[in-house]
């Protein structure tokens, strides 16, 4: 009516934020919906094949559903499954959790020495911690394994005095 006055509360931002996030994420699980269900049949009707249980990891990682891709790739941590290894790690490495990066790219790498993707994670993870030295360690296997990977990466292949001004300036 004219001359009142409506009061109108808009809600906090962690609010919107909070009920924007879930929506997003029930608009995500239904449009993988019929993927998940996919793999989880091939999860039950091949327990032995932790290639599913990847997948099913990698397919909640491409859409952002870090928390639920990190379930499923911890499920093949005991049985040291190289590319659940590199995902775990690469998930750490998004979080920022170098540390934890690291540790589970070494295993990765300890498990596949000839595995590019944990060498590549190794020498970008040792780099953030500036550990050039293991870096350059790392990214100098990375080139002998795939070199075309390795010259996406160039930054990493800190030469001579580079590398020591590089070392000097962490220290």
């Amino acid at each position: 009516y004219p001359g009142t006055q409506a009061a109108v509360t808009l809600p906090s931002e962690a609010e919107w934020t909070k009920a924007y996030t879930e929506e997003v994420k029930t608009f995500i699980n239904q449009q993988i919906a019929t993927q998940v269900q996919k793999l989880q049949g091939e999860i039950k009707a091949n327990p032995s094949k932790p290639e599913y249980v990847n997948r099913l990891g990698v397919l909640y990682a491409r859409y952002g559903l870090a928390t639920e891709a990190e379930k499923e790739f911890l499920k093949l941590d005991k049985q040291d499954y190289v590319p659940a290894l590199v995902n775990l790690g690469n998930l750490a490495f998004l979080k920022p959790d170098i540390k934890t990066a690291l540790t589970f790219y070494n295993r990765a790498y300890k498990k596949e020495p000839a595995n590019a993707k944990a060498l590549l994670g190794a020498a970008r993870a040792n780099h953030e911690q500036e550990n050039y030295g293991a870096a350059r360690e790392a990214y100098v296997a990375l080139k002998k394994v795939d070199a075309t990977l390795a010259s996406q990466y160039a930054y990493l292949d800190l030469q001579g005095t580079e590398a020591d001004q590089a070392a000097k300036a962490g220290n």
